[in-house]
């Protein structure tokens, strides 16, 4: 029997037109009628998660930023947090600026976002719906660790930081390169794979008792340690390779239709 339900967001529950559908949150409001856990996993912050959270009435742990933060909203808590430790955040900070490259270098410390400016040809939907905590030039003030490093630029360039990353730090930074120009980085213990690990621990409930629902890389893991692992139709091959299943996609209600057809 399925006990805990793993959604990521962008891609998979949400639509192409960020919403949820009618039939998706019947799906999900009748799992939880039937005491099953449903937990977002997204690569969002916490404040970004907010809408969804309220709107489909969820009670349950929160995992953000690729699992670097588990959050609780009912109680406020941080559950755990894995950041990047400063000089190796201000190492990667350091070596971006030596780039002859426009790169809007951000960073995230728990919920809050500081970026050195605001650029309109490299903003992301969740950057355009909040202003950052401080806008200054990170490296004149940054004193704590970081949660996650945003680089967003030209792919030429995002592509020197990476190989930069894997020679001087293998193994001690993770990253997730999304569509619009965004390299997300974070420690290198940092997975929605572990965070659902975790999740499960802090439930009491066993690995191989729940479903993971995803379609980007940045999933992988999650969908491999889960008890049944289930990619969108449009996910790219390796992303459905470690998968069990390949549902519908988004925008076809492919979340309603796996839920359906593994749990109700």
């Amino acid at each position: 029997m399925v006990e805990l339900v793993a959604l990521d967001l962008d891609g998979t529950l949400l639509t192409s037109g960020k919403t949820i559908t009618d039939r998706t949150k019947r799906v999900i409001h009748a799992l939880i009628n039937q005491q099953v856990k449903v937990l977002l996993a997204t690569a969002r912050p916490p404040r970004s998660v907010a809408t969804t959270y309220k709107a489909l009435k969820l009670k349950t742990c929160v995992i953000c930023y690729n699992g670097a933060l588990i959050y609780d909203p009912p109680t406020r808590k941080i559950l755990a947090h894995f950041p990047i430790h400063l000089p190796l955040a201000r190492s990667v900070i350091n070596f971006t600026r030596e780039l002859n490259c426009e790169i809007l270098i951000s960073v995230e410390v728990l919920d809050h976002w500081y970026t050195d400016r605001v650029n309109p040809a490299y903003q992301t939907e969740t950057a355009k719906m909040f202003k950052p905590d401080k806008l200054a030039p990170i490296d004149t003030w940054l004193n704590c660790d970081v949660t996650k490093i945003l680089l967003q630029g030209p792919d030429e360039c995002l592509m020197q930081i990476r190989e930069k990353i894997f020679v001087d730090h293998p193994g001690q930074l993770a990253m997730a390169q999304s569509e619009n120009n965004l390299l997300q980085i974070m420690a290198g213990s940092v997975s929605k794979g572990n965070a659902l690990r975790l999740v499960c621990e802090h439930y009491g409930i066993p690995l191989q008792k729940t479903i993971a629902v995803g379609d980007a890389p940045n999933d992988i893991d999650m969908l491999r340690n889960a008890g049944i692992g289930i990619a969108m139709a449009d996910a790219p091959d390796r992303v459905k390779q470690a998968a069990d299943y390949i549902t519908m996609r988004n925008d076809e209600d492919g979340v309603a239709d796996a839920l359906e057809k593994f749990i109700l």
